[in-house]
């Protein structure tokens, strides 16, 4: 028997696929990659570099992590639960981050935290917050009261312990004080491309080489903190992907990093 170490989805790898477990005679008659082995080692190694998606910027650290042994923490961080008026003081500093796990993008550009990153609870939340967020860095939830423990877990397994504390949605939505919003457009908007916008596509290498916007600048959205210079300063960003769900991440990490950003709530349109 064969047990994937990785499943549908993983962020390690293209086309994983979602079978939980295989038999060695099954691969040896059906595996596409064993099929490409017969015929030659370079067409090998070409299928498997192809389309391969940007590694996630914590991929590094964790590979020396996993080498050296990460931080022995004894037992699971426990966050109390906070006001929002405390939350918002405290990530006024730099060295501090929120994380608003909602799961409905136009919900959080509506109204969020000033400086929050878009984070939603799921499986793409450790690939979000590992590519946005450092070790050093203290980390505060928007986040449901019976989901809190789930949450620090997936951080805790990419390396990010520093949970100090969190508040709920209804918290936030209840909170009178000020808060940011995110401008948000359809795709008409990068049709038009008003005021010298730049376009940011922040889908993967291999979907932005199979279609693009014209002009459009591409940067995966889990490789924007090592490119972040080249997202200008002077210049409003429309930033989009292929259905709205990366680019909500992306945008609320450019907006939080000082970049003047619009959020494309709309699918991809080939132009």
């Amino acid at each position: 028997q064969i047990w994937p170490g990785h499943g549908a989805g993983s962020a390690c790898g293209k086309a994983l696929g979602a079978v939980p477990t295989s038999t060695v005679g099954y691969e040896r008659r059906f595996s596409p990659a064993l099929a490409d082995v017969r015929r030659g080692e370079q067409v090998f190694v070409d299928a498997i570099l192809e389309g391969q998606p940007e590694p996630p910027f914590y991929f590094a650290r964790m590979k020396k992590e996993n080498k050296e042994g990460p931080r022995v923490l004894g037992q699971l961080p426990a966050p109390p639960r906070l006001s929002i008026d405390e939350i918002v003081s405290r990530a006024e500093n730099d060295s501090v981050v929120v994380l608003d796990t909602r799961r409905k993008p136009v919900e959080f550009m509506n109204r969020h935290v000033a400086g929050s990153l878009h984070a939603p609870l799921g499986n793409d939340l450790p690939t979000i917050v590992g590519s946005y967020v450092q070790p050093t860095q203290t980390m505060y939830l928007i986040v449901e009261p019976e989901r809190v423990d789930e949450t620090v877990r997936a951080l805790v397994r990419i390396g990010l312990d520093d949970v100090a504390g969190y508040a709920t949605p209804a918290d936030l939505e209840a909170y009178s004080g000020p808060t940011r919003t995110t401008a948000t457009v359809d795709w008409k908007a990068i049709q038009e491309r008003s005021n010298g916008a730049l376009v940011l596509d922040v889908r993967g290498a291999a979907e932005f080489a199979a279609s693009h916007v014209d002009g459009a600048l591409n940067i995966a959205h889990t490789r924007l903190l090592p490119r972040l210079e080249e997202v200008p300063r002077d210049r409003p960003a429309l930033v989009h992907c292929r259905s709205g769900t990366r680019a909500a991440a992306a945008a609320a990490f450019l907006e939080r990093q000082g970049r003047q950003v619009t959020w494309v709530a709309d699918s991809y349109q080939a132009e």
